[in-house]
């Protein structure tokens, strides 16, 4: 048994330089005095909770190299010519500024003359990239939070593995947690034809198990540099309904023709150099990109790499500014303060705001937090509908019927602060139609979340909801 004295000298060995790194870091006031008193009152415990949870920054050299050059793109980038370095004309002054403070937080330029096609059927999306896939010619990168050894993902596996023996050069990047069920074995074939296979930030070591919970969840999928794929949709059976235990998954995704295609592969090219060391932003990967279409995109891209925090600030703007309606549909809810004062803000001034959740999802502590949090909204006159047929996936906000915004990130202070995660800013009405298309057929599904839901629960209920809300920034 472990002297006293001797193990109070050891945590206070581990303990004091935590602290100072807490203070330090110059973080949230009311976070670092919690982590405080974890590390100093937890012996032996807040240390290692803080070495495993603590982080939420990471340094990456390329991004630092381009920040420090105060570099959009290069001049002589194949988007060049369609480059948006000023707003459209034809939006309205509060979506010109939510797109100024896109810009200048996520440090890229919008590109005109893209085609972007909504998926809110995942068999035809799947369908759609196994025929990409199929005609690939030059290279192949995809990107994803969860890869799944099932029967859907064997039938991408088994492709990519062809495609690499006919010569197609194939990356696929996995985070080390989200893709943990897929084995060596599993990727095999894949490896064996010359296909290269990374994973994100892997969790063998001390330093690299500090990353623990920053966690990229993003999805993306180029094929050639011409087709690009992003949204909400992993690899895996779940998406297709072939889960007997679990009811099935709705999600909305995107496939992007034109310029924009350049930018999301850049996210890729970026995140696959941070993994592996090499840079694969070739003239022959990286394509002279022709318009394609009539839609503005903007690629907003955010991790705990970018103390920016785009997509964060640029939904905040976005609620603050509206002037008609947001709606917002997401699996996961539990905003921060800042967000969670705008939405209230917003309807308090007339502004039509309603979010639409799953009844239930795969992460119990989450419902319960995020539910904690209704309260107030609804006081505010926010609008609340549950999702009832299945798992709600689908992350998408919609903004005055002008514009929206798609992609992996939750509305969450995960997505936000901890995870990597990518969003497509879409500047054209025609788009945000469809948008709220999707959202309004989900909605015919769900049932409204009201005040009387609220009254009604019991004690216990009431209890675990508030205490699952003090975990809201680690869940």
């Amino acid at each position: 048994m472990i002297d006293p004295t001797l193990f109070l000298v050891l945590h206070c060995l581990f303990a004091f330089p935590c602290a100072a790194h807490l203070v330090l870091r110059q973080r949230d006031p009311v976070a670092t005095l919690a982590w405080l008193q974890t590390v100093l009152f937890l012996p032996g415990l807040g240390p290692l909770l803080y070495l495993l949870f603590g982080a939420d920054r990471i340094e990456r050299r390329w991004r630092r190299r381009r920040r420090r050059a105060g570099e959009l793109l290069p001049d002589d980038s194949p988007v060049a010519p369609h480059l948006v370095t000023s707003p459209p004309s034809n939006l309205p002054l509060s979506a010109s500024d939510t797109l100024r403070v896109a810009i200048a937080s996520s440090r890229t330029l919008p590109t005109r003359g893209n085609r972007v096609h909504v998926f809110d059927r995942v068999a035809d999306l799947y369908d759609d990239m196994l025929q990409a896939l199929d005609r690939a010619e030059r290279c192949i990168h995809l990107e994803y939070y969860i890869f799944e050894p099932d029967d859907t993902g064997r039938a991408f596996l088994d492709l990519l593995a062809a495609k690499a023996a006919q010569g197609v050069e194939v990356r696929l990047l996995l985070d080390a947690v989200g893709s943990r069920k897929l084995t060596p074995a599993h990727l095999a074939s894949l490896t064996e034809n010359g296909g290269r296979v990374a994973w994100f930030l892997p969790l063998r070591g001390l330093m690299k198990t500090r990353s623990l919970h920053l966690r990229n969840h993003r999805k993306i999928a180029v094929v050639d540099g011409r087709v690009a794929y992003t949204g909400g949709v992993n690899i895996g059976d779940e998406y297709r309904g072939r889960w007997a235990r679990q009811p099935p998954w709705r999600d909305t995704h995107m496939k992007v023709l034109g310029p924009a295609v350049h930018q999301l592969h850049h996210v890729f090219a970026e995140d696959w150099h941070f993994a592996t060391g090499e840079d694969v932003v070739t003239p022959d990967r990286f394509p002279v990109q022709e318009p394609a279409g009539p839609a503005t995109v903007h690629v907003v891209a955010s991790g705990p790499d970018d103390p920016a925090r785009a997509i964060h600030a640029t939904l905040f703007h976005a609620i603050v500014s509206a002037r008609r309606r947001v709606w917002i549909e997401t699996p996961y809810f539990v905003p921060d303060a800042p967000i969670l004062t705008a939405l209230s803000t917003a309807a308090r001034r007339g502004v039509d705001v309603e979010i639409l959740l799953p009844q239930r999802t795969d992460h119990p502590l989450v419902d319960r937090a995020g539910e904690s949090f209704l309260a107030d909204l609804l006081e505010a006159g926010v609008r609340v509908f549950r999702y009832e047929p299945g798992m709600l996936h689908t992350k998408l906000v919609v903004v005055d019927g002008r514009w929206g915004m798609l992609g992996s990130a939750n509305m969450d202070i995960r997505s936000f602060r901890l995870n990597f995660e990518v969003n497509l800013l879409v500047l054209s009405p025609d788009l945000a139609a469809r948008i709220e298309g999707v959202y309004e057929a989900d909605r015919s599904l769900a049932r409204p979340f009201t005040r009387s839901h609220v009254d009604s629960a019991s004690l216990l209920h009431r209890v675990v909801t508030s205490t699952c809300r003090l975990l809201s920034p680690v869940l």
